[in-house]
């Protein structure tokens, strides 16, 4: 029964932490697209946080195979990143800390939607 209920834990922290990955990537695209397609001013320290946010989002999205649990340092640094993003959108963009989630998705990728928050 124990094996039963941690498996049933670990893939639902699992799929959290899929969808943590496609948060963070969400905002990050928005950002690019902002400095890039419309060419925001946007202070190079926020820059580099975007890039590192992105590029540790994106090592451990690409370390998983199908199936593979997310270990708790990498679950640890996914939620912090998704807390940096929370903060930048609020802090930065001047985003609304309730719209969040509905504006960058957890569940799908906004790429080629054409929507640009």
């Amino acid at each position: 029964m124990f094996k039963w209920l941690k498996d049933k834990v670990n893939k639902k922290m699992n799929n959290e932490m899929h969808n943590c990955i496609t948060q963070n990537l969400n905002f990050v695209y928005m950002v690019e697209a902002r400095k890039y397609a419309l060419k925001d001013n946007i202070n190079e320290e926020v820059m580099s946080h975007i890039y590192m946010i992105k590029d540790q989002s994106e090592n451990i999205q690409n370390s998983k195979t199908e199936g593979d649990d997310f270990t708790n340092d990498e679950s640890d640094i996914l939620l912090k990143l998704n807390m940096d993003c929370r903060k930048l959108w609020a802090n930065y963009f001047g985003g609304s800390d309730m719209k969040f989630d509905k504006e960058f998705p957890k569940d799908k990728s906004i790429i080629g939607d054409g929507d640009i928050p």
